[in-house]
């Protein structure tokens, strides 16, 4: 099977794409902040329907403050899209207050 790399807006790839995909990584900042249509239950939901039936979605995203409530929030909502929703915090070197956390994601 052929690995292909494709690297591209995730909203708007998501939103109208109709393809499916094994694995989705989402980085969910542009210039360091947080966009907050990523959080929209529509968003989420086209990219669950971006994936084939066993794939994943890994989505990066940095908590700064309220940070347990704002974690559990985001993932609650992933919950809502995804019948498998894991947490794993990346620690990082720039901010000892922020978190860097991927959700891994499955159906």
């Amino acid at each position: 099977k052929l690995l292909k790399f494709l690297f591209t807006d995730a909203y708007k790839h998501t939103t109208c794409g109709a393809n499916k995909y094994d694995l989705v990584i989402v980085d969910l900042y542009t210039g360091g902040k947080f966009d907050p249509r990523f959080e929209q239950n529509g968003f989420l939901k086209a990219l669950r329907d971006s994936i084939n039936p066993y794939g994943t979605v890994i989505i990066n995203r940095i908590f700064v403050q309220n940070i347990s409530w704002e974690i559990n929030g985001f993932s609650d909502k992933l919950k809502n899209c995804f019948s498998k929703v894991e947490t794993t915090r990346v620690r990082v070197k720039f901010y000892e207050t922020s978190y860097n956390i991927l959700f891994v994601c499955h159906l």
